[in-house]
């Protein structure tokens, strides 16, 4: 348990210190455009929010996993989580700058990173 939650803090931190890194010091805001056209920006709080929520659900689905196919749980939840991370690129297609998409599309690379990390290893036996 105590892998797994260092995982979901990472999961958490990594994101953050890129936001802190591009649009707090760099000073490169991260906006995007709604369908309906408005600008949305992207805040630090809203950035750690959803890589928490999603941490989480990701690591109740692999319990639940381990649970009923405690055999096949860590290659199921791979695949789900494969997934979900490419799901995710889905909206880094809309309306934003190369530099937030960028930004964003790598946040969700070090939220899928720190959990396959920390949720898919090894026990020792």
């Amino acid at each position: 348990m105590r892998t797994r939650l260092i995982a979901v803090a990472a999961a958490v931190l990594g994101p953050a210190l890129l936001w802190l890194a591009v649009a707090g010091i760099g000073g490169h805001p991260l906006t995007v455009s709604s369908p309906d056209g408005r600008t949305i920006d992207v805040p630090l709080p809203t950035v750690m929010l959803f890589a928490l929520v999603f941490s989480l659900l990701g690591w109740g689905f692999l319990a639940l996993l381990e649970r009923l196919l405690p055999r096949r749980a860590a290659v199921i939840w791979a695949i789900v989580a494969t997934l979900v991370l490419l799901v995710s690129f889905a909206p880094l297609a809309g309306e934003m700058d190369t530099g937030t998409r960028v930004t964003l599309g790598v946040m969700h690379v070090l939220v899928a990173a720190a959990l396959f990390a920390g949720f898919l290893r090894r026990r020792a036996s």
